[in-house]
């Protein structure tokens, strides 16, 4: 005899297991959590941790048939995302369709992290005329410091170009022989770095 348990969650209408909706293959692999009211997916999953399950010619993610079966279709571009941030969870009540940006800010990767930052490492403000966005590429950036690492690199740039119509090392000013533009230890120091930089490259080839 199957069991049909009834629970609410989150201030929404009660919901079962077992419903008619879902095949009884789905909940052949759905275990309840009393403590939580998590249904836990107990087979298996892919390499973040969602459940996968094979339907209508195809394996997808279990949250999300289980959404789409006893709350509705997922609106066009929004994500299906865990309120009780267990992604083993197929609970329909533990789920909500988002916006992408609202996902990321919610989960607690790197780029989440960084979303969730009001301030540069300098104490600035992302905000008005100091924030900034990369272009081609997802990310901001604090305008101020970024006018100050521009300066900075430019004065850089005039000291070192003195530096080299004197024939002298960029980095440390010591003379050196032309064409070289860096003393002998600041070229073996760059020599080094190009030697580790080809070394982690063919590691990653390989």
């Amino acid at each position: 005899m199957s069991l049909t348990l009834t629970f609410e969650v989150l201030g929404s209408p009660a919901m079962e297991l077992n419903d008619v909706r879902l095949p009884k293959r789905f909940w052949a692999k759905v275990r309840l959590d009393p403590s939580t009211g998590c249904w836990l997916w107990t087979a298996g999953k892919d390499w973040d941790g969602y459940g996968m399950f094979w339907i209508d010619g195809a394996t997808v993610r279990a949250p999300g048939v289980a959404f789409k079966a006893l709350r509705g279709p997922v609106p066009a571009g929004l994500q299906i995302d865990h309120l009780c941030r267990v992604r083993a969870c197929v609970n329909p009540l533990h789920l909500e369709a988002v916006s992408g940006r609202t996902n990321t800010l919610r989960g607690e990767t790197l780029p989440a992290e960084n979303l969730r930052k009001t301030h540069c490492i300098n104490g600035h403000e992302f905000t008005g005329t100091n924030l900034g966005m990369r272009k081609g590429r997802a990310g901001r950036y604090c305008k101020i410091c970024s006018q100050v690492y521009g300066s900075r690199s430019r004065a850089r740039g005039r000291i070192e170009d003195r530096r080299r119509a004197a024939a002298q090392c960029i980095r440390c000013g010591i003379a050196v022989t032309p064409p070289h533009s860096e003393c002998d230890r600041h070229l073996e120091i760059h020599r080094l770095r190009v030697r580790k930089r080809r070394a982690r490259i063919r590691g990653v080839a390989g």
